[in-house]
């Protein structure tokens, strides 16, 4: 990597020496995107087992690592130990998952990051010792097909490292009308805003009693949490 310039220079070896901060910054970020994703066992163990993965659906049984960045021998040989930890975690992996086609492992197996579900089966997921790091593992979770009770969003809401999303809409729709990210803030779990070219009703105060097809928002489908608003339609008389 080096900045082209009009006049011709001889290469001398302290290229980087005298690069200007700038130019250097621009390389550090290129090298860090060119290979910290993509071409390379970087990060933490479990970023670098995902890419150990990868090499492995993609027919892969064996990987031979490089390690010639200049760093004293000493800093390199103390911490091989990290590169064992990450190989005998890629085997032990593979042997424990084997034949188990449970939720749990298929997630670790995948390394799924979305997943969508019923609170039911939800429910059942984080009751499990062996599921709740799975879950972990998950980027964002999608919950809907029934009532989506508070104390079960907030125990998501702990596991899951990004978003959980309740998902709402009936059958008659296929299947989702509205999806809201579940807030820590909120009494309730909130059903969100219509999505694109849908339009709500409240048909009456009933809980749960909305019609797809324009409440602005509303509480979720849990009995005596409906706490309804929004502007009158003219279905509502």
């Amino acid at each position: 990597y080096r900045k082209r310039t009009d006049s011709e220079e001889e290469v001398s070896g302290d290229e980087f020496q005298r690069m200007p901060k700038e130019d250097m910054e621009d390389l550090l970020q290129f090298s860090f995107e060119r290979y910290f994703e993509t071409s390379g066992l970087f990060g933490s163990p479990d970023t670098c087992l995902k890419m150990v993965e990868r090499l492995r659906q993609a027919g892969v049984d064996e990987i031979a690592c490089l390690i010639d960045f200049g760093t004293p021998a000493e800093l390199t040989l103390e911490h091989l130990e990290h590169l064992d930890r990450i190989r005998a975690e890629a085997s032990q992996q593979k042997s424990d998952d084997a034949g188990d086609f449970s939720l749990p492992a298929q997630i670790r197996r995948h390394w799924v990051t979305h997943l969508q579900c019923t609170p039911s089966m939800a429910r059942m997921l984080v009751a499990d010792p062996d599921a709740r790091p799975a879950l972990s593992a998950l980027k964002t979770m999608m919950v809907g097909g029934e009532a989506f009770p508070r104390d079960l969003a907030s125990e998501l809401g702990s596991l899951v490292s990004g978003p959980v999303i309740n998902m709402y809409g009936p059958t008659e729709t296929t299947i989702w009308s509205s999806t809201e990210e579940v807030n820590a803030e909120d009494e309730t779990v909130l059903i969100g805003r219509p999505i694109a070219n849908t339009q709500f009703y409240a048909l009456d105060t009933r809980p749960g009693a909305a019609e797809s097809g324009g409440v602005r928002r509303q509480r979720g489908r849990e009995p005596g949490a409906t706490g309804l608003r929004g502007r009158h339609s003219g279905l509502c008389q």
